[in-house]
């Protein structure tokens, strides 16, 4: 999904001072509902979370599927999922749902929460194509000016 839109990676821990805005969050799928229209997930945080889709699953989701959901925060335990990607089957083994959770706390706290990850360094820096964090230039503006927007980590 390509977008300029700001999306910060969030734990459960974070869903209640992102209610109403986008954020990218991982989990693992629980118990879908058979009309495709809702899902209950885990959190790599352990919680229990409820995503409404906004149109029906066009393919059901199994149970431990993990996916990353893009979408809004509507309540401490609901997120309006917008897009979502399926991780690739052979990744869940090597996923740390702990250094996940780490991860996602550090990019929400004070000292970093107006950051963001780029994934082409070389087009900023000349060479190399690691991940690097960066300053959010509009740290009071959803809008990242002229960087990269922020992508799926599982997106292909």
């Amino acid at each position: 999904m390509e977008s300029s839109k700001y999306r910060p990676r969030v734990s459960s821990k974070h869903f209640q001072e992102n209610i109403g805005k986008d954020v990218v969050v991982l989990v693992r799928v629980s118990r879908p509902d058979s009309s495709g229209r809702s899902i209950r997930a885990q959190t790599t945080d352990g919680s229990y979370i409820m995503l409404l889709m906004d149109q029906p699953l066009s393919e059901p989701l199994e149970d431990g599927t993990i996916i990353e959901v893009e979408g809004k925060v509507s309540s401490k335990s609901t997120i309006g999922v917008t897009n979502f990607f399926h991780v690739p089957n052979e990744v869940p083994a090597d996923i740390n749902f702990e250094l996940y959770t780490e991860m996602s706390n550090m990019l929400a706290s004070e000292l970093v929460r107006n950051n963001f990850i780029i994934d082409d360094v070389s087009e900023h820096h000349g060479t190399g194509t690691d991940p690097e964090l960066i300053a959010n230039p509009n740290e009071n503006n959803d809008e990242m000016g002229g960087f990269d927007h922020e992508r799926s980590l599982f997106e292909s």
